[in-house]
């Protein structure tokens, strides 16, 4: 399977992808971190760097009511790759 993104990468687009629905609600950095529950400077720094612990980011998430879109794209897929979907397709067939 090819890697679409490194987790670098990856980690920097859902960053980006939070500080876009922040600006977009009209939220400042300190009032998201309030509702949150986290420190201003670990907003902050998830906002510039991508670094941010899985709790911090459920957080954050969930203030910005993204949790459900998140958690549809770890539930609603059988497959993840071509050979998941051949693999699956063979199992429904027999």
């Amino acid at each position: 399977m090819i890697d679409l993104f490194t987790p670098k990468e990856l980690a920097s687009k859902i960053a980006g992808a939070c500080r876009d629905r922040r600006i977009a609600l009209g939220l400042s950095v300190t009032t998201l971190a309030n509702n949150a529950g986290v420190s201003r400077g670990t907003l902050h720094r998830f906002e510039k760097t991508g670094q941010v612990n899985l709790s911090n980011l459920s957080a954050i998430l969930i203030a910005l009511r993204m949790d459900t879109q998140v958690l549809e794209a770890f539930t609603t897929r059988k497959w993840w790759s071509l050979d998941e979907l051949q693999r699956l397709d063979r199992k429904t067939e027999k």
